[in-house]
């Protein structure tokens, strides 16, 4: 048996020694560090240890991620974020609309797709689903035709888990906020592989999730823009500034935030893993068109315009 590759990081990624590094104090057995396991709203001398360092997590990954550190909304995972962005912007705008539009696409992860279809179940909102183009890309002009008078929200991917395409979320946001409605991206395949800043992104709310970049799973978080409408609906104990209940996962948090300084804190370490892993896709993009019978349905030349990033 040779060495064994493991090609399945789109789905999930092991470990990475910095994130582990930060779990270490906190999956020790017995009391020895009690700040590792206390809970961060107690008001003790270790509750409050536990809490500063719940707060040094938040603080990095809102300087990574180049946001507020009131914007940053810790979570399960991904899913909950796209299921909270989604169903909390939309209820808070039935204040002005009977029964909120949103826009969002077929191509989305099952995340998103499956939370608008759930909030038409429940009636929470009228959704529009648009189709990418041939090249796996959503067009911008497709999102604008799709969008009425009472759009409240679109959604859409930022870099599509399966086939890697990389939408404008530029033009998007730009023409959402445009016709007066917010908008929301699953940025869960950007984070580490693209150059994601939320301060220079006409973006409203953003789904990340852990495991994605080798942080462990169970931890993610949820973008909000300061002042984003949205109505909480994971209430308890008033946690992350009242926008989602429960006690947080604090262990997670900081590895979270130590996988994320690991993956994006160094520009040309991150630009390297770009080249590295678009040179591993124009080797096994022509090797497949190697084979009779393969048809490309986009170029893949290296460097094509179809493959360049827009974020």
């Amino acid at each position: 048996m040779g060495e064994r590759v493991y090609l399945d990081y789109a789905a999930t990624s092991p470990l990475c020694a910095s994130a582990a590094a930060a779990l270490a104090p906190f999956v020790a057995s017995g009391s020895g560090r009690p700040e590792a396991f206390a809970n961060a709203n107690s008001l003790h001398s270790d509750g409050r240890s536990a809490f500063r360092t719940m707060e040094d997590s938040r603080q990095s990954v809102a300087r990574i991620l180049n946001a507020r550190p009131d914007e940053i909304v810790f979570t399960s995972g991904a899913t909950e974020s796209d299921f909270l962005a989604l169903a909390g912007i939309a209820a808070a705008a039935r204040d002005r609309v009977a029964v909120p539009h949103v826009v969002t696409t077929t191509i989305e992860h099952d995340a998103v797709y499956n939370s608008a279809r759930t909030l038409e179940k429940l009636g929470m909102a009228r959704v529009s689903f648009v189709d990418p183009r041939v090249d796996g890309h959503i067009d911008p002009a497709s999102i604008e035709a799709a969008m009425t008078d009472d759009t409240v929200l679109v959604s859409v991917i930022a870099v599509h888990n399966e086939t890697g395409a990389v939408n404008d979320l530029a033009s998007i946001g730009a023409l959402a906020h445009e016709r007066n409605a917010l908008f929301h991206t699953d940025a869960v395949q950007a984070l580490g592989k693209v150059p994601f800043d939320l301060s220079a992104l006409p973006v409203d709310a953003a789904s990340f999730s852990g495991h994605k970049v080798c942080a462990p799973k169970g931890i993610g978080l949820l973008y909000l823009r300061k002042g984003t409408p949205f109505s909480p609906l994971v209430v308890g104990g008033g946690q992350e500034g009242g926008l989602r209940g429960g006690t947080q996962n604090v262990c997670g948090m900081a590895a979270f935030a130590a996988a994320l300084e690991s993956a994006c804190s160094d520009d040309d370490a991150l630009a390297g893993e770009r080249a590295r892993l678009s040179s591993l896709r124009d080797r096994l993009y022509d090797a497949l068109a190697s084979y009779d019978g393969v048809l490309a349905t986009v170029p893949c030349a290296p460097g094509s315009a179809e493959y360049a990033p827009h974020i």
